[in-house]
């Protein structure tokens, strides 16, 4: 669903996961109007911090290669026809498991049920089909589930069944569904049927920090900043004293846009007051400093919501400005890779199980381990 993401007006209270397994039209629901990860997706774009955090945090997932050359291997094509090389595919899943602490995976298999392609989808679209008896949820259904709550009855759902090497059960669903495309997924949280936002504990401060800008921007745009009102005497003739206004505008500088000119007022003998002119000022009304506290409490809350270290994603505000050690920022880059390793393993495993059988040439090393995340200090790459 196209819509502007900065526009939500929806109350965020209402963002919560299912905790029970909720079911319509043999689909579990992802959170009460089934559009929970959509919401956050909107939420998270419209804060600058979030979108920061989620930006670093994918960085540190998708480094490069221990085998550097596993990188450059295609994997698929993108939407334009271009190469899909493994790197982009590994940035692509961090940057989905960044945001919302899950990824699904399109895996496109040939009739000998070997990878020969894949790509991410979009996390928004997919949801899990009813369990069945054992407790096993079969298939994937892709749509635009936003439809559905809009009361729109033209939405097209995709079905695909989960991942599987086993031959017999690709064979089996190739036969009954057509398709043999599987999905893949990766969820870092799997308390209940579908991972919780990474950000949910703070989502009154992701609503909030978009508030701020909001009402910045109308303070800004709407509130009166400093005017200067010029009375002086000015040419009878209309050409004559339009170059007059202009003169004195540009005299002001880059605030003439800010100058009112008016005509003088004169004494009884006809003789302009206040030697010829008259400036009086208008007080700047706007206050651009009221938010600045609960602006920093609402980004300090939203960065550890994932446990970042500030200086990784707003150097600036993080040291006063102020030039530190190269040892503070290394420091804060091995807690972060530290605390991301199991996830950045994860990744690993999850392409070992992709791409076990597979027509795609990899180096005779297939090594599928991502290293630790480099910084470069006074021009060195530093990870010891």
């Amino acid at each position: 669903m196209q819509q502007d993401i900065y526009a939500i007006d929806f109350p965020v209270k209402e963002i919560k996961i299912s905790k029970t397994q909720t079911c319509k039209d043999s689909i579990v629901l992802y959170g009460a109007d089934n559009l929970y990860p959509t919401r956050f997706e909107e939420l998270i774009y419209s804060s600058e911090t979030a979108k920061a955090c989620v930006d670093s945090k994918a960085n540190f997932l998708s480094t490069p290669f221990a085998n550097e050359e596993m990188g450059d291997v295609v994997v698929g094509k993108t939407v334009t026809n271009k190469d899909y090389t493994l790197k982009k595919f590994v940035k692509d899943i961090a940057k989905s498991l960044s945001t919302f602490n899950g990824c699904y995976i399109a895996v496109e298999k040939n009739l000998m049920n070997q990878t020969a392609e894949v790509s991410v989808l979009d996390f928004t679209k997919v949801r899990f089909s009813s369990f069945d008896d054992l407790g096993r949820s079969n298939f994937a259904y892709v749509s635009d589930w936003a439809k559905t709550v809009t009361g729109k009855k033209n939405r097209i759902i995709n079905k695909y069944p989960l991942f599987n090497n086993n031959d017999g059960v690709f064979k089996h669903y190739a036969e009954e569904l057509g398709t043999t495309t599987q999905v893949y997924h990766i969820f870092f949280d799997d308390k209940y049927v579908y991972p919780c936002n990474p950000f949910e504990q703070c989502v009154y401060d992701l609503g909030t920090e978009r508030e701020i800008q909001v009402n910045r921007y109308e303070e800004i745009t709407q509130g009166t900043p400093a005017k200067l009102i010029i009375r002086t005497d000015l040419s009878k003739d209309i050409n004559q004293r339009k170059a007059e206004i202009e003169n004195i505008k540009d005299f002001a500088g880059s605030k003439g846009k800010r100058v009112l000119v008016m005509k003088a007022e004169f004494d009884a003998d006809g003789n302009p007051r206040q030697n010829g002119y008259q400036i009086d000022t208008i007080a700047d009304t706007r206050d651009l400093n009221t938010f600045n506290e609960a602006e920093k409490a609402c980004s300090n809350n939203i960065r550890k919501a994932i446990n970042i270290p500030a200086i990784l994603i707003d150097y600036e505000s993080a040291t006063g400005g102020m030039n530190v050690s190269g040892e503070q920022l290394k420091s804060a880059v091995d807690y972060f890779n530290e605390l991301v390793s199991d996830e950045r393993e994860a990744i690993s495993q999850a392409l070992d199980e992709i791409f076990a059988k597979t027509v795609i040439q990899f180096p005779a090393d297939k090594d599928f381990t991502l290293t630790e995340k480099t910084i470069r200090i006074n021009g060195n790459t530093d990870n010891n």
